[in-house]
């Protein structure tokens, strides 16, 4: 397993824990408003030997054990690779907490990893209303796979087995209070918890003409804020920037 950065300490990406952050390399979508794009693209990352190997990190993430409880797994998509599983594994050896983001196109590597007990908190990205979940996304996804990773999640949490949380990245022209409305298509009535954030235009974007809009303001934002309330059972506003 190779990755692209670690973030040593953060108090942000994991609810209510101190944790490393690990970014991978590779995603399978081409979101037009991605900010991780030098992630998701590899053949655009700088130099290959930058890559952080897996005894490297695990060396280090042993050293910080008094500093952290968990560690949370980004990208990119972590899920697409197969040795993800065997990452986890090791993670678990030495008993962090552990976080997954995912698109949610691998609903058969998640459930895996959940019934493995190899993950804690899964947070996975609701891109948008299924009518436009494709240009969204930037390619044509197979939206039957993101219906089974939502439901696993559901019901693995109603087991006990895992917490979780969808997001959804709001864009000025992708994302209307309609589009919002729509995604209960995807998501159902009894979903967990939601949070909306604005997307990022001070960095370069996978489509250079996002950077050209102009993110959410206060009130945009929480006008999408107030139309999403009635999605789940808790609905808040995250903001990274």
């Amino acid at each position: 397993m190779k990755f692209a950065h670690m973030e040593k300490t953060s108090l942000l990406d994991y609810p209510g824990r101190v944790s490393t952050v690990l970014f991978t390399v590779g995603c399978n979508f081409r979101c037009p408003f991605c900010y991780n794009r030098k992630l998701v693209i590899p053949d655009e990352y700088p130099e290959a030997n930058t890559l952080l190997d897996e005894e490297y990190v695990l060396k280090v993430l042993e050293r910080r054990k008094k500093y952290i409880d968990a560690v949370a797994i980004t990208g990119g998509e972590p899920l697409m690779h197969e040795d993800i599983i065997i990452f986890l594994s090791e993670l678990r050896k030495r008993e962090f907490s552990i976080k997954i983001d995912t698109n949610g196109s691998f609903p058969e590597r998640l459930e895996q990893i959940i019934d493995k007990g190899l993950v804690d908190y899964v947070a996975m990205d609701i891109k948008n209303s299924p009518e436009r979940y494709n240009e969204s996304c930037g390619i044509n996804v197979n939206i039957d796979d993101i219906k089974r990773s939502i439901s696993t999640l559901k019901e693995k949490s109603k087991q006990g087995k895992i917490d979780y949380e969808f997001k959804t990245t709001l864009v000025p022209g992708l994302h209307t209070i309609e589009d919002l409305k729509n995604m209960h298509e995807l998501i159902g009535d009894d979903c967990k918890r939601l949070f909306l954030q604005p997307f990022r235009n001070d960095v370069p974007l996978i489509n250079p003409e996002y950077n050209k809009k102009n993110s959410l303001n206060d009130a945009e934002l929480e006008a999408f804020h107030e139309a999403a309330k009635g999605l789940c059972k808790e609905v808040s506003v995250r903001r990274y920037f």
